[in-house]
């Protein structure tokens, strides 16, 4: 099996948001690159799927991707595209659902990202009944990549292939137990995540939802000004970023961050001073702190079960709660990530004041509204479809 190249991956993830209102032989004619697809497969009979974005009484079924068969040196292999967000209530409504669901192998994923993969299941069900791919290639960008995601997860439940999966600026798509057991089944030398440091839309949800890979082998490409940023989850940029670079380039200049195993000593010391407020490289460090002392304090087994029953800002206060009052270290490590994140909000950290249930939920939900904010707005205007 010959990985797609990263340049035809974007093209691929860029231009099947055509087929979001056209069908497939309409979208292939306004696409200025044949949908990316380069002699390299075509369009199975049938192959356009539609699926249902959005919430409550904001939903609207709409062209989300294509099936494509391999042809010449990739006979056998099997193309899953997918679309990703557009402004629309529906499609930012799907992308803000964020409750869990249980996903296609058993493990609890992103509620909003389920329903609608859910809502095209049985298409792909349909097209796999009685064939016999050699392999499959998902890729998608925003929103398309998380669903590539789960069609990755749903296709190696089912053993119908092996995959790869190729995604730009994805969010992430379910908790740390569905991330490693994906991770496992597909290898993470399959695995394609590509995102700009300061693309907001790849932070959310933070835990305990957890990327895929499991492993330092993300694409993390650098971003000017180093601030997260909007623009910065544009295909249009993510195009540019990988043009006429292989994979084995990206990889070498990838950014690489902290190893988890020094998150507590960053807690203890005052190395965030010197970050500026809405640093992208300041966010990840919280998103890492925050993982890394709820799983100290709950296990990493709490990943399972988090958000079922409680809103996730008040699990994540009582849990951070309970594990100050039970270890003078850990609260030590609790009063600095608070003042860490205030410092990120561009807030003095003289605001720490007693680690209370509700400061800790006060100061949570700051963070995760912003960040949310950051993403909203990535989603409503700096996407080129």
């Amino acid at each position: 099996m010959n990985k797609l190249g990263a340049s035809q991956a974007a093209i691929i993830a860029n231009e099947v948001y055509a087929v979001r209102t056209n069908d497939i032989e309409k979208a292939i004619k306004l696409s200025r690159n044949g949908l990316g697809l380069q002699g390299d497969f075509k369009i199975a009979e049938h192959g356009g799927f539609h699926g249902v974005s959005g919430a409550l009484v904001f939903r609207s079924k709409t062209g989300f991707g294509y099936v494509a068969e391999g042809q010449g040196k990739r006979q056998g292999e099997v193309l899953i595209a997918i679309r990703g967000t557009v402004p629309s209530i529906q499609d930012i409504a799907t992308d803000l659902n964020i409750g869990v669901q249980i996903g296609p192998s058993g493990w609890p994923v992103h509620a909003g990202f389920n329903e609608t993969f859910n809502s095209f299941k049985s298409d792909l069900k349909d097209y796999f009944r009685n064939k016999n791919p050699s392999h499959v290639h998902c890729v998608g960008h925003s929103l398309g990549g998380a669903l590539a995601t789960l069609t990755a997860d749903f296709l190696t439940e089912n053993k119908i292939a092996g995959v790869s999966l190729y995604t730009f600026g994805s969010p992430r798509t379910g908790v740390l137990g569905f991330s490693h057991q994906l991770t496992r089944k597909i290898k993470a030398e399959n695995i394609y995540r590509v995102h700009h440091t300061a693309d907001p839309v790849s932070m959310i949800p933070i835990f305990p939802f957890s990327h895929i890979p499991v492993s330092t082998s993300d694409i993390s490409l650098a971003w000017p000004g180093g601030l997260v940023s909007p623009s910065a989850h544009s295909m249009e940029h993510y195009m540019s970023s990988v043009n006429n670079v292989n994979w084995d380039g990206l990889r070498s200049s990838s950014l690489s961050m902290e190893n988890s195993d020094q998150i507590g000593k960053w807690l203890d010391s005052a190395a965030s001073q010197n970050m500026l407020m809405y640093s992208a490289k300041f966010l990840w460090m919280l998103s890492k702190a925050l993982s890394w002392l709820i799983n100290k304090v709950a296990g990493v087994v709490i990943g399972t079960a988090l958000v079922v029953t409680a809103t996730l800002v008040d699990k994540l206060a009582w849990i951070l709660k309970q594990g100050a009052l039970a270890s003078i270290e850990v609260a030590g490590y609790v009063e600095s990530l608070m003042g860490k994140i205030l410092q990120f909000l561009g807030k003095s950290i003289s605001m720490v004041g007693k680690i209370t249930i509700s400061f800790i939920r006060w100061v949570l939900n700051l963070l995760f509204k912003t960040i949310q904010n950051f993403a909203s707005l990535s989603l409503s205007v700096c996407l080129r479809h």
